[in-house]
Parts: C-alpha cells; structure tokens; sequence
C-alpha cells in the first residue's frame, strides 16, 4: 500500500490538544508511514517543532471560550460573538480545505476537536475520524442551550465516521460512532531522577508544578506559601513569577511532559494534556475547575473517584491552608497502581489499529 496521507486538524484553544495530537501523529507517522499535513494556528510553532517531518500550514480552526479579564470564569457575551463568527467562516473553511485536500491526496481525516473537518471529509466521501476527551458541542450547548450555531456544530460532529474517545470524557453523544482508547499522551522521554539532577532538586526535596495552561492566564496565589514551606515549585515558561526556590520550564524545550514527570505533585486546571502527562508518569494531582465550562467535571470527577488527585476551589488553592496537609497529597501516588486500566495503558496502539482500518 502506498504511504497514506492523513490530514489532521488540531483545536487552536490552547496548546492540550497539540500535544495529545503530536503523540499521536508520532505513531501515525512511524507505525502508519502516513504522510501528515496539519492544520492549526495557536500551536503552529509548537506542533512544527514536534514534528520536523510534517507538514504545518498555520490556520485558524476553532474558538473556545472567552475568560473574563484575570478570572477563571467564562464571559458569555464575548464568546457568542465569537462562537457567531466561527460558523459564519465554516463556508470558506470547507471549501478551501477540500481544495488543499483534493490537490494533495488525502486519504482520511482526524480532527481534535474541529467540527467543520467532518463537513470537508463528507463532501469528499474519504474517512473522517475524532479524536478527543470532549466537543465543543457540550462546551457551547452548556453556555446557550439548543441554539441553531450549537446545532450546526452537533451536526458537523454526525458527519464523522468514527470518533476515538479518550479517558476523562463526555458522553460525546454528538458522535454517531465511538469507541473508548486508553490514555494518549507524550510519554516522558528523560528520567526522572536525571531530570532533577539537573535543576538541582536534591533526593529528599518536593516539587510541585503550579500552572494553568496557555488558555487561562492566571496562576493560584500560593507559590510563596509553598516556597516558605520548604517545597520547590515548577511553572511553565510563559508564567511571569521571579522568586526564589520557583523552576522554570525552559521556552525552548518542546518535551515539557518531562517536567511534570520529575514532580510530586501537579496543581493544575482541569486540562486533558497537563492532567494526562501527569497520570502517565504517576504523579497526584490537586485540580481546580473553572465556572460555566462544562468539561472540567469530566475531567475532575475521575482523578477523585480513582484516588490519584483532589479538587479544590481556585479560592481555597490560592489560601494555601491545604499546605499544611501537603504530605497527604504526595501520598496520593500509592493510587495509581490500582486505579482503572484505561488510566494505564497507552491508548495509542489502539487508535492506530482503528484509523489503519479506515485506510
């Protein structure tokens, strides 16, 4: 069989969804020996220097939603604007995607989590297939009920032939099709006790990482408490904290699951990508959810439920009162060994024997 071509659209809300879709892509490419072409904006960097080997054409796919100013909490108004725009856009979307899709050969479709995609794939009658924990169906049917822009969105999610859904997810009812995979995520690529060596984090030593994605741009108020108590803290790079005893994850390292990896414990919003890495490597979680955002249950419910992580509100996160308990947290870790299997298998071997069946 000649070398497939697979044309993937990755969400532009954020960078979770790009990195869940590179670890995918990746064996895509090695197992498949599919050439990928990539459609996405807000990640473009970031996926083009995962992946050397594919083809990256910056463009605009989807909106989320829009935060009040410094806030975990969704502003309605704004985001139906936007959320108006972007179906508006979905003629000239559909009509230059199959054109690029005709031109180049593509065989099949994957789409994390664009609706639209499944139009291109349906009007050129070649396999469409989502990949995801959620839809923007629930986020947006969440915020403005049965509306006609949310029952577009529903009906471009019908057209797809298949969806591969991931742990911590929606009933994803807009599907017609699915089929639950295990966890898909990088896996870390340097050793964790290497990895500490590195930024001096000696053997008895806690790390934490304290983040909320590209999405949110707003962090607890709880680093100095952590420090005063002794415990180093991890940030991403784009974080503007200078403090003693605070790590930085360097800007220009692409692997940044290896940072999570060498934690004790991840403090994070309720986001598949940062959530998942840390399963993956073991290390519990204490999450806060965001309000009117309609996935974060999702996400929340099953880290409790399997005994690896806690919810807290963003408020009490930010008291830093829970410091006190913080012992409790790192033992959180002895849940992994026993918790559900789809928290433990890698997921992507799965989707490949799926998509290679489409082809």
């Amino acid at each position: 069989m000649n070398a497939p071509h697979i044309r993937f659209y990755i969400s532009d809300y954020g960078y979770g969804h790009a990195a869940r879709s590179i670890a995918l892509i990746r064996a895509l490419r090695k197992d498949l020996n599919a050439t990928v072409s990539i459609r996405t904006k807000t990640a473009a960097d970031f996926v083009r220097r995962s992946l050397p080997d594919c083809a990256v054409l910056p463009g605009q796919n989807d909106i989320g939603t829009v935060m009040y100013k410094d806030t975990l909490t969704v502003d309605p108004f704004e985001t139906e604007l936007q959320l108006e725009q972007w179906i508006d856009s979905w003629d000239d979307f559909v009509a230059e995607e199959c054109l690029f899709c005709r031109d180049h050969g593509v065989d099949l479709i994957v789409s994390d989590v664009t609706p639209q995609a499944f139009l291109v794939s349906e009007h050129l009658r070649i396999p469409g297939i989502g990949f995801s924990n959620f839809t923007w169906e629930l986020i947006f049917r969440n915020l403005y009920g049965d509306s006609s822009e949310v029952n577009q969105i529903r009906d471009a999610y019908r057209s797809a032939d298949l969806a591969l859904v991931l742990p911590f997810h929606e009933p994803m009812n807009a599907f017609q099709n699915r089929i639950l995979v295990p966890l898909v995520c990088r896996r870390c690529t340097r050793l964790r006790d290497a990895m500490r060596r590195q930024f001096g984090i000696g053997t008895g030593e806690m790390l934490v990482y304290v983040g909320s994605g590209f999405s949110v741009q707003t962090i607890p108020d709880c680093l100095g408490k952590l420090t005063d108590a002794g415990v180093k803290v991890l940030v991403s790079g784009n974080a503007s904290v200078q403090m003693e005893g605070v790590v930085r994850i360097p800007d220009d390292d692409i692997e940044t699951q290896d940072y999570l990896g060498m934690c004790d414990l991840v403090i994070t919003k309720p986001g598949y990508s940062t959530v998942s890495e840390a399963v993956s490597s073991g290390v519990p979680l204490l999450v806060y959810g965001r309000e009117g955002f309609a996935e974060d249950s999702y996400i929340i419910d099953p880290i409790v439920c399997n005994g690896f992580g806690r919810d807290l509100s963003y408020d009490d996160l930010s008291s830093g009162e829970w410091i006190n308990e913080i012992s409790s947290l790192f033992a959180l870790k002895d849940a992994y060994p026993s918790c559900n299997d789809m928290f433990k298998m890698d997921g992507t071997d799965m989707c490949i024997q799926h998509i290679g069946s489409y082809l």
